[in-house]
């Protein structure tokens, strides 16, 4: 009889030590992804936005800024990127999901509105759908204009 029991015992023991090891790693898991996650949605990056297919181009009023349309297919939908060409610098100041055309109208040499977004290009304004800031912002999530 005292060998089942002593067996009952090592049973025991590295049963314990099993289910220590497997809830180690899951809670391992959870962390390292919970912070992918996180840093993923905090450090976006208007750099990182897909190229896309050219569609249009918009000069401002003197003709010294260039804004160049391109509307990107991805799995989740649609999207609009454009990029400012100025001074032979190009730069992408705007992204957005789930359209598919953009509307541009130029107030003056350093303000422009697309599809609704007011950017002031000489403070370096750029919009970026992806920063979330919150869902409950009059549509445009991340946007606190």
């Amino acid at each position: 009889m005292t060998i089942f029991r002593r067996l009952w015992q090592v049973f025991k023991v590295k049963k314990s030590i099993f289910f220590l090891c497997f809830y180690g790693l899951a809670f391992l898991v959870i962390v390292i992804n919970s912070a992918y996650l996180v840093l993923d949605n905090v450090y976006v990056d208007i750099s990182d936005v897909p190229s896309g297919e050219y569609k249009r181009s918009v000069y401002s009023p003197s003709g010294v800024s260039e804004l160049k349309v391109y509307v990107v297919e991805t799995d989740i939908g649609n999207g609009v990127r454009i990029t400012q060409t100025k001074n032979g610098k190009t730069n992408n100041i705007f992204w957005q999901t789930n359209v598919s055309s953009a509307n541009i109208y130029w107030q003056d040499e350093d303000s422009v509105i697309i599809n609704g977004i007011m950017l002031e290009l000489a403070e370096g304004d750029v919009f970026d759908s992806r920063y979330m800031r919150s869902i409950f912002n009059d549509g445009l999530m991340g946007w606190d204009k």
